[in-house]
């Protein structure tokens, strides 16, 4: 009892303060009617916080329970081992490209899979695709560079001159 008062000071668990404070008022014998006028929270929140207290301790209500790549084919990990195989081809001296990567890592999963996800899969090991320009974008072109130098003669005209045979 005395450790959760500790850690209801501590501002690093403030995002657990309403987790904690439910099982301290329920280990100094406050009702379920209790706890929810003083805390504002359901009756099953507070089921269910001091059970887990109960049986995995303290420790489990200061885990943060939400988030998570669930719905991923691959962890991180097998990402990173995937990717550092292809890394150690390029190295050697082969050319990897996207889609040959992408083709690979499609019969790796046995499943399709989207090229916008597949990017995102790069972009989040901190690959990029680098494709050298053939030349310089602000390189300005011969033939333009030539033709602007190049003066024509305008000769101005009024409207009545093409009377007098100059048109």
């Amino acid at each position: 009892m005395q450790t959760i008062k500790t850690l209801l000071k501590d501002s690093r668990t403030a995002k657990y303060h309403k987790r904690l404070q439910i099982v301290l008022f329920r280990l100094m014998g406050k009702s379920y009617k209790e706890i929810i006028e003083l805390l504002d929270c359901n009756q099953t929140t507070i089921w269910r916080n001091v059970k887990k207290y109960e049986e995995f301790g303290l420790d489990s209500l200061l885990q943060e329970t939400r988030g998570g790549r669930n719905h991923a084919y691959m962890t991180v990990e097998e990402e990173k081992v995937f990717l550092a195989r292809h890394l150690k081809a390029a190295e050697a001296g082969e050319f990897v490209t996207i889609d040959a990567l992408f083709q690979a890592y499609k019969k790796e999963l046995g499943r399709s899979y989207t090229r916008d996800a597949f990017y995102q899969l790069l972009k989040r090991h901190g690959w990029r695709n680098i494709t050298p320009r053939p030349e310089h974008p602000i390189k300005k072109k011969r033939k333009r560079f030539k033709t602007s130098r190049c003066f024509h003669k305008v000769r101005l005209m009024y409207q009545d001159e093409a009377g007098f045979g100059r048109i």
